[in-house]
């Protein structure tokens, strides 16, 4: 019988099998929102109908938040994830994964964006690790180095079976950032999104997922509710509130001269 310490050394084995380099980079590096911006959202009707269990056959438990590039998606996606944890969804395990056109081939394909969120699963979740674990030993057993490697095919079987009992722990999703990866991988993962949130509907299994990205009008997703950033009046009201308290000088008119030419962007 294995000790304790040969259990543990297998985890961290598996663990490091999944493991993405600097994977939380991204995340990290996201400014934090901008005091007294952001909550808006809590309040819009989008948001209210995504957080209520009751809708979800409605719209699949999905919301996507769309907008311009530059719009602020990051920093308010980053603001639900701490809000959710504080309070909207402190029962759920939350699970992130922000692209990064910017790092490595990891951080930017599907394939990492598995590689994290199992990674992040199998930590908590003793029944999901003893699948993986299995699998993972199979794979040492018949291969030619300790160096285990992962299909996207494999993965997605995993992360998909997580989400499949209404029995299962209460979770949330956040993908940031989509389009920052190629179109065609774009696609994969919202196929695989709509399919986690379709089955997990289905099997009365308690599932949110929040996606952001640029407007996409080539990749679409049957059963969501959206939020476009740039149309919400609230939004622009937080731009003010920046300008107000970065600019050194108070001019009214240069601050309104700079949101008009903003158009709705940060950046």
């Amino acid at each position: 019988m294995a000790s304790e310490y040969q259990l543990g050394q297998m985890k961290d084995d598996c663990l490091r099998s999944l493991a993405v380099p600097a994977i939380d980079a991204r995340r990290d590096n996201i400014a934090f929102a901008y005091s007294g911006t952001c909550d808006w959202l809590f309040a819009t009707p989008e948001f209210l109908e995504w957080q209520n269990p009751t809708n979800v056959p409605a719209h699949n438990g999905v919301l996507w938040i769309k907008g311009k590039p530059g719009a602020g998606k990051s920093t308010l996606v980053k603001h639900i994830y701490i809000r959710c944890q504080e309070y909207f969804f402190r029962n759920h395990v939350i699970l992130t994964y922000f692209f990064n056109a910017r790092g490595e081939t990891l951080e930017k394909t599907p394939l990492g964006m598995l590689r994290s969120i199992l990674y992040q699963l199998i930590q908590d979740d003793d029944a999901l690790y003893g699948r993986f674990v299995t699998s993972f030993r199979d794979k040492q057993a018949i291969g030619l180095s300790n160096n285990v490697q992962w299909s996207e095919s494999e993965l997605q079987e995993f992360v998909r079976s997580a989400f499949q009992s209404r029995r299962s722990q209460p979770h949330l999703i956040l993908i940031d950032a989509l389009d920052e990866c190629n179109e065609a991988d774009v696609h994969r993962v919202v196929t695989l999104m709509e399919a986690l949130c379709t089955s997990a509907t289905w099997d009365e299994a308690p599932l949110r997922i929040c996606l952001s990205s640029c407007h996409h009008p080539r990749i679409k997703m049957n059963k969501h509710l959206e939020l476009t950033v740039e149309e919400i009046p609230d939004h622009e009201t937080d731009i003010a509130k920046y300008l107000g308290g970065e600019l050194r000088v108070r001019d009214t008119d240069m601050e309104a001269e700079i949101r008009k030419r903003a158009n709705g962007l940060f950046l």
